[in-house]
């Protein structure tokens, strides 16, 4: 069988059934079973999630069970093919039969250990082989260490964020919610957001070289959608353009002196996550906006509390607010994309354009013995940098970078050409084949979302907020976390609030 890496089965002296690679089995010839028990004893009691790199006959990992019975496991094959060749062994019938025991291949690996290895549910993790599989197959172990250490790093650091603005999250995405319901019951929230015909979508950040290349917006204005990240959204309006989209993603407080001059014009597209106080600000004008949503278990949830889903959802890859306009642009169903002041890098000593947020505010503080320029200058070497063309970069910047031509080339863009006289390098063009239908929502049930919250099994709502609950009480455990988290929820559903 193609992608099998055994040669048979064998009966073991004590009638266990063992696979065999060649002459060579994979358990004891003699007690598979017995053999089992002294793997399963040698690891901490205190140990709550496993990752064994093989399965096999199956009979570690049922000696793991019966050891850690509220242990969860991860057991992980070669392919998909051998599991199934496997699976022949009654005891991986039984495996399989396990709600504890997740069997996977090394394709699989990953994305099955993102989903269901939470940190602030598993508190000790245990990483094992066995051994036999291990020297069988040492290409297929490689290369599965590989993954394994791949996907615990993404892991980490999704729960680092996490544990930092997980209260944050929470806080926000009920306040928004509120205003979502307030802002339909006055006709004043926009449901739907499609591509103009013709136009192509400049994705505008708040890097240097928008001092440079805002004159190609200016000139070529009748040409373009803008839809600018927030940080740019006020450098713009200095320059006297309008953009006729600005999106914000992000939670904190900082985010609302974006907004502190507005127009009309702009349609304003909001993540449910983001700062209530910027998307309080835009409601309260008067002005249009929208939201839209990008994976918060608890915005998903919120998503599904209506007729039809409720908020677009948008894959916003790192989590930057480039690659989140971006997204928009091609969920509204722009084709070609030119982004602006996108450098991810520090050009020419400066680190953003002027006339965004920061260029006023160290300004503003600017005296003889703390200039501008020595604020702006600690900001930009306060990590690691490397030399670049024009300037420097960071290694976060890369990562910005990087995730933004991953996301575009996974969407079906790919590079083009400005047809812009001056200043070209400074602007990326990507092209696309594919039209999407846009962004659409329909009216959201608040009392339908805050019910569905508080229900017993959806603890998943509550992870992220747990993860920065779990921070700030460490000393406590998993379900004194949920059991907190859940308390506090309480403490958003004041009627009298809706």
């Amino acid at each position: 069988m193609s992608g099998v890496p055994y040669s048979g089965l064998k009966e073991a002296r004590d009638g266990s059934e063992v696979p065999v690679c060649g002459t060579l089995s994979l358990h004891s010839s003699y007690n598979p079973v017995r053999e089992a028990e002294q793997f399963a004893r040698q690891f901490d009691s205190n140990t709550d999630f496993f990752i064994i790199q093989g399965l096999a006959g199956g009979y570690h990992i049922e000696a793991l069970t019966k050891q850690f019975p509220a242990a969860t496991i991860v057991a992980i094959e070669c392919t998909d093919s051998a599991i199934d060749y496997l699976s022949a062994i009654p005891c991986v019938q039984r495996l399989t039969q396990n709600p504890s025991v997740c069997i996977t291949d090394i394709d699989s690996a990953s994305d099955v250990l993102k989903r269901i290895f939470q940190p602030v549910k598993y508190r000790h993790l245990q990483i094992a082989g066995l051994r036999a599989w291990e020297e069988l197959f040492p290409n297929d172990a490689a290369r599965l260490t590989r993954v394994i250490k791949e996907a615990l790093s993404d892991i980490s650091a999704d729960f680092s964020v996490q544990s930092h603005f997980g209260g944050l999250w929470q806080r926000n995405i009920f306040s928004n919610l509120k205003l979502v319901a307030k802002a339909q019951k006055q006709n004043r929230y926009q449901y739907d957001f499609s591509a103009p015909k013709g136009k192509t979508a400049a994705i505008i950040a708040a890097g240097p070289s928008l001092d440079s290349t805002a004159k190609i917006l200016k000139s070529n204005r009748e040409s373009f959608f803008i839809i600018a990240t927030d940080t740019a959204y006020s450098a713009l309006l200095a320059r006297g353009i309008t953009s006729d989209a600005c999106i914000s993603i992000d939670a904190q407080q900082i985010s609302h002196t974006h907004f502190f001059e507005t127009r009309k014009e702009t349609l304003f597209i909001f993540d449910i996550c983001a700062n209530p106080a910027a998307v309080r600000r835009i409601f309260e004008s008067g002005l249009r906006f929208t939201c839209v949503e990008t994976g918060h278990p608890l915005s998903r949830l919120a998503a599904t509390c209506g007729s039809f889903p409720c908020f677009h959802h948008l894959e916003t890859g790192n989590g930057t607010v480039t690659v989140a306009a971006a997204a928009c642009a091609k969920a509204a169903g722009f084709t070609d994309i030119a982004c602006f002041g996108a450098d991810f890098a520090y050009l020419n000593g400066k680190p953003y354009t002027a006339g965004c947020y920061l260029d006023v505010l160290y300004n503003s503080k600017s005296v003889k013995t703390e200039t501008a320029e020595a604020q702006f200058s600690r900001l930009m070497f306060r990590t690691e940098v490397t030399k670049t063309e024009n300037g420097i970069t960071t290694p976060v910047l890369t990562s910005y970078k990087e995730g933004l031509e991953v996301f575009m080339a996974g969407n079906g863009f790919t590079k083009g050409k400005a047809n812009y006289a001056e200043n070209q390098k400074h602007v990326s063009v990507w092209k696309s084949a594919s039209v999407s239908k846009g962004i659409h929502g329909s009216p959201f049930n608040l009392t339908q979302f805050l019910s569905e919250a508080l229900r017993e099994e959806n603890e998943v709502l509550l992870l992220p907020y747990a993860a920065w609950l779990g921070r700030k009480r460490p000393e406590l455990k998993y379900k004194e976390i949920l059991m907190l988290a859940k308390t506090h929820t309480l403490e958003y559903t004041d009627a009298n609030e809706i």
